[in-house]
């Protein structure tokens, strides 16, 4: 490469008159080249969850997470991998000129696009992740003392476009605003699929492994016969907002977990990373059908527990993410137990320990509080209906609240086993912000409602 012009071979080609360059360039040809051109944003202003914007001037991209960057980077410099996905750049100063070699064939043509090194720019309406990606890998693989050229041979395919600025604007935003992110649950699919295909093989990463080993257990506890026979629900959302499943009369005395809430919940709990490591001699296959027959054999049991729960009701979301996440925590803690004590994993040995709390059956405490009106709650029981936006947190304290109270039945130190801060309960839940506990004593219902969903 010639320290004052950049040559790259290309093909040019037109949509309604404008120009597509079709190209792959190195990551120091990136380097060189990239703009990214940035509205500068100042976040949580005020606490909120609002973005004030800075538009000194009048860039218009998002600053991308330097975490999504450096995941790129990794991936990129990991062994036998590659990058298809091409970027959009925009020469929008026009500062290349396009070099044609041969005839112009079905409005395609053979050539090379230059740029001078001085005032060379491509700015980057879509694809700045992947393309900083290959420029922080190259970077780094670059910056020791034997420097390392094996990236310069990994080119990023791209598209390059000589438009306005306008028109560039508009364009990502056309692809910003039809863009789709995939769903956990999708890809915690594909993570089962590569388990199954490659076992221990694949080069996933942890948190990919976990994904896909949560997703193998769904299906399952899911499927006939298991402890959640058909009752973990698939669909898009639109339906489930519709609660299309009532139609179904079979089914209409099932309440429905959400697969992604119930996936968050066997990952986010650290359930995954405990059970896989007690199972850790075995493959994946295996360990999917051991974690799911205990998991199956804990469900039975609660389940037997909380069916008053959602019996006859309206509302067919399966005690929300509350429910779903106390439930899968309170399974981690009984293992701990369990395994210490080196007991037999059964059935009636869950219900032994279940049966000692009271708390589990008063179950009143565990309906969230968008069900409020399904379940015809009275005044005075409102308050025990807490879940609000911190539902992840509240579901934890319940499964604490339960181990605790199995514990201190069974002449066990609970806190062996678990972390408790500042004693604070489900019962006591939500905190104020100050650090202080937040009573519920309003006068009616609506005062209750107003209370729980500004707190």
């Amino acid at each position: 490469m010639s320290k004052q012009k950049i040559k790259i071979m290309c093909t040019r080609s037109y949509q309604n008159g404008k120009e597509l360059y079709n190209l792959s360039l190195t990551p120091e040809q990136l380097d060189l080249l990239l703009v990214i051109d940035y509205m500068e944003s100042k976040d949580s202003v005020g606490g909120g969850d609002y973005h004030q914007i800075i538009n000194d001037g009048d860039g218009y991209q998002r600053k991308r997470d330097k975490k999504d960057i450096k995941a790129v980077a990794n991936h990129i410099m990991s062994l036998g991998s590659f990058l298809p996905n091409g970027v959009w750049l925009n020469d929008r100063d026009k500062t290349s000129y396009f070099e044609q070699k041969g005839k112009e064939e079905n409005g395609i043509a053979f050539g090379y696009l230059c740029f001078h090194v001085k005032n060379g720019k491509l700015y980057c309406p879509d694809g700045q992740t992947r393309a900083k990606g290959v420029i922080t890998a190259w970077l780094e693989l670059n910056s020791g003392v034997e420097k390392e050229d094996s990236l310069n041979h990994f080119a990023l395919p791209v598209v390059i476009t000589r438009v306005s600025k306008s028109e560039e604007r508009k364009g990502f935003l056309l692809i910003n605003d039809n863009a789709k992110k995939v769903e956990t649950i999708h890809k915690a699919a594909i993570r089962w699929q590569d388990l199954r295909a490659l076992g221990n093989a694949g080069d996933l990463s942890k948190k990919e492994r976990e994904q896909g080993i949560a997703y193998g257990i769904i299906e399952r506890i899911n499927s006939s016969g298991g402890s959640l026979d058909d009752m973990i629900l698939f669909s898009k959302k639109e339906k489930y907002l519709k609660r299309d499943i009532k139609s179904d009369f079979s089914k209409q005395n099932k309440r429905k977990i959400k697969a992604g809430s119930f996936l968050n919940s066997l990952i986010g709990t650290g359930l995954i990373t405990f059970m896989v490591d007690f199972h850790k001699e075995e493959d994946s296959e295996i360990q999917v059908i051991n974690i799911s027959r205990e998991l199956n054999k804990f469900w039975n049991v609660i389940y037997g527990y909380t069916k008053p729960m959602w019996e006859n009701s309206e509302q067919y979301a399966f005690l929300s993410a509350i429910g779903t996440r106390a439930v899968n925590t309170l399974f981690l803690y009984l293992m701990r137990l369990i395994l210490d004590k080196k007991e037999e994993i059964t059935k009636d040995l869950f219900k032994k320990y279940l049966s000692k709390s009271n708390f589990l059956q008063s179950h009143k405490k565990w309906i969230v509080t968008k069900g409020i009106k399904a379940h015809n709650i009275s005044q005075s029981e409102i308050k025990n209906t807490m879940a609000d936006k911190r539902g992840t947190s509240y579901g934890t304290l319940v499964a604490k609240d339960i181990f605790r109270e199995i514990c201190e039945k069974n002449g066990v130190n609970a806190s062996k086993y678990i972390n408790f801060k500042k004693g604070l309960s489900a019962i006591q839940y939500p905190p104020l912000e100050s650090g202080g506990i937040k009573k519920y004593e309003a006068q009616n219902e609506r005062d209750v409602l107003c209370q729980i969903h500004s707190s």
